[in-house]
């Protein structure tokens, strides 16, 4: 019997781009194309996959060279052989990679010559904007456990077993399926697949959505990705830093996180930073008070906003499990201090990405998920004047902030050199000043699956292995 597993998304796969930055994308991905390294599930270290090992340094010149090999035997999905000029075309489509380092071949060597100093540039070859392939029309071929299949379409993906995989999965099929939300923003035909057993499993419900669902069970751990209430620096209404320091001192992160989580303590935020991520986490200075936010916007004077606008995500995302219902609460928080919100709501990612893009809203609800474990290109993503939505042409663009910085930019650029932990307290001080962004909760990977799907396991940046599920009964 042929094992098909059945994957409920919300979102359709717009496009197969490893630059692409959302969740099911590079769920999908994650099954197709290997990158050089990846993350090694429950792990906050690296294995190398399509290099035969870790990099090696050349020589002792400045900027450092390194160099790795390409793995023997490994094949593409039809066969032809995996060399390293593949490795290097891909990389060099990669953004990521492209703006840290020169790259070269010498089969079956891909020699890296750094731009800039990075203390682990081998993180960034973990990135799913790394993942190798070979386009083939509008689909692409790569060397992961799975293949795309001919009658494969974005609303509903399929995947056929590689039979050239280094490792051979269990499964024979996946195919996933989109079930938008409703005008509401609710799951609720995504609810409805599951309850009917249309589907094996989902990992983009809230937490506790299968609490309706029965012979269903739920998964939940904690994960790299943090949701946050972004302030418009460049908004004529939230131009002065104080009147932001005033909006984020009104903010209870631990209010909105009991209102999304059962344990609030887990999941809220106390820095961008997610769990993980850092390796000595600090803390952020964006204390709830509302005494000194009443106080700031009254030293403010005139320049104190009466109402502002919020842009609301379109759907429930890992940092975001009730995106308006959040929402909602941002509002009757900040209604306290004389301050009303204007909620704006989107329904498709299309739409959200392209109110984002434009910077007309003064705030933004919204957040994301690491695609590496270095916290530079986190951080990066936030605080970077080169990740402006709308202004910038990398995919990870994440500064709804909008923030431009001379001195982050310096701060960032020396904390990736030598990650020095004093200046990583020089990045939270400073974001504290400019409050350009409030992290509210700490993301969470929640899985719900049937009870004949074993061997789900989340790797270190939240995305199911589902290369190693199998199906009990089937087979």
């Amino acid at each position: 019997m042929t094992k098909i597993l059945r994957v409920g998304m919300l979102t359709p796969i717009a496009k197969l781009n490893p630059t692409a930055p959302e969740h099911e994308t590079a769920l999908v991905l994650k099954l197709v194309l290997d990158t050089p390294y990846a993350a090694l599930p429950g792990k906050a270290e690296l294995e190398p996959v399509l290099f035969a090992g870790p990099l090696e340094r050349v020589g002792s010149s400045e900027p450092p060279v390194y160099r790795a090999r390409v793995r023997d035997g490994i094949r593409f999905s039809d066969g032809l052989p995996l060399a390293a000029h593949h490795v290097a075309a891909s990389l060099r489509h990669a953004r990521l990679i492209r703006e840290q380092a020169q790259i070269a071949v010498e089969e079956p060597w891909v020699v890296f010559t750094l731009r800039k100093p990075n203390g682990r540039f081998d993180l960034s070859l973990g990135h799913q904007q790394c993942g190798i392939y070979r386009p083939h029309g509008a689909s692409l071929i790569g060397t992961g456990p799975f293949a795309f299949a001919p009658d494969s379409r974005p609303e509903r993906v399929h995947l056929l077993r590689n039979p050239n995989a280094r490792r051979r999965p269990p499964l024979d099929e996946i195919v996933f399926e989109a079930h938008a939300p409703d005008r509401e923003g609710r799951p609720t035909a995504l609810y409805e697949a599951l309850a009917r057993g249309a589907l094996d499993v989902t990992t983009v419900l809230p937490p506790d959505g299968s609490n309706r669902l029965e012979g269903l069970r739920q998964t939940q751990l904690p994960g790299p990705s943090s949701g946050s209430l972004f302030l418009n620096t460049q908004s004529p209404r939230l131009r002065q830093a104080a009147v932001r320091q005033a909006l984020a001192h009104g903010v209870d992160r631990h209010a909105v996180a009991a209102d999304a989580y059962r344990n609030p303590l887990a999941f809220a935020a106390t820095s961008l930073l997610p769990r993980g991520l850092a390796v000595a986490p600090v803390r952020d200075g964006l204390t709830f008070d509302p005494a000194r936010a009443k106080a700031l916007l009254a030293a403010a004077g005139t320049a104190a906003p009466r109402q502002l606008s919020l842009l609301v995500t379109w759907a429930p995302r890992p940092y975001l499990p009730r995106p308006r219902q959040t929402a909602e609460l941002l509002r009757s928080q900040l209604a306290t201090l004389g301050v009303a919100l204007e909620l704006v709501h989107t329904h498709s990612l299309d739409e959200f990405l392209k109110a984002e893009a434009s910077g007309r809203c003064d705030l933004v609800l919204a957040g994301w998920t690491a695609e590496t474990l270095d916290p530079c290109d986190y951080l990066e993503c936030h605080l970077s004047s080169a990740r402006i939505p709308g202004e910038s042409s990398h995919e990870d663009s994440t500064n709804n902030g909008r923030l431009r910085s001379p001195e982050m930019e310096q701060l960032l650029l020396g904390y990736r050199a030598d990650r020095r932990h004093e200046q990583l307290v020089a990045i939270m001080d400073l974001l504290t000043k400019e409050a350009p962004l409030v992290p509210l909760i700490y993301g969470a990977i929640t899985f719900v699956h049937a009870f004949r799907v074993t061997g789900l396991r989340p790797s270190s940046l939240s995305l199911l292995d589902l290369a190693a599920v199998d199906l009990l009964g089937q087979g």
